[in-house]
């Protein structure tokens, strides 16, 4: 058998080619892959991004369409009262407001209770439970008047129960109180 001579690479180049081409896979995997894993996640956030500004685009008429419509000035009938509250000496006198709300709107106040934790708390508000009876039609001129009380803060509950030929009409609302 004859021997083939192989001519021998010298050691200290092929090292130095291992190392070099280890580099440069490390330097692939820990500089290039990541940063092209972010670029694709921005160019995610930023398909997102364009995609509400085209939402936007679309639903700034519509927008500013409700804006005019929420300026529109209270049909007529309505005054508008500037909000204030109600002082710590009136608050005897609500009752007797609310009795004659009630008369004006043929209702009849069978129960008018305010929450005297609310007092107590100094909570800035007084929840008062009000029971009428009355014909469920009647109701609407008593809300009217109701809404324009300028202590007035909310209507939390309305319950409406037939009682016999009447209706029995359970409001809690909210009062501004010093």
């Amino acid at each position: 058998m004859a021997k083939v001579n192989i001519p021998s690479l010298p050691t200290k180049s092929l090292s130095y080619f291992v190392m070099l081409g280890g580099g440069i896979i490390l330097f692939v995997l820990l500089a290039i892959m990541p940063v092209q894993k972010e670029s694709e996640a921005l160019d995610f956030e930023i398909e997102n991004i364009n995609s509400r500004i085209k939402e936007q685009v679309i639903l700034t008429p519509v927008y500013e369409n409700l804006l005019k419509k929420a300026q529109m000035k209270p049909p007529e009938g309505l005054n508008f009262v500037p909000k204030q509250k109600l002082k710590k000496g009136d608050t005897e006198n609500v009752a007797v407001t609310f009795r004659g709300m009630a008369n004006d709107s043929q209702l009849i106040l069978v129960d008018f209770s305010p929450a005297l934790d609310t007092l107590i708390n100094r909570t800035g508000f007084l929840m008062v439970d009000i029971v009428l009876k009355g014909e469920f039609i009647n109701l609407h001129p008593f809300m009217l008047q109701l809404c324009q009380l300028p202590y007035m803060e909310q209507i939390e509950h309305v319950s409406i129960q037939s009682v016999r030929k009447t209706k029995e009409i359970k409001l809690r609302v909210w009062l501004a109180h010093e």
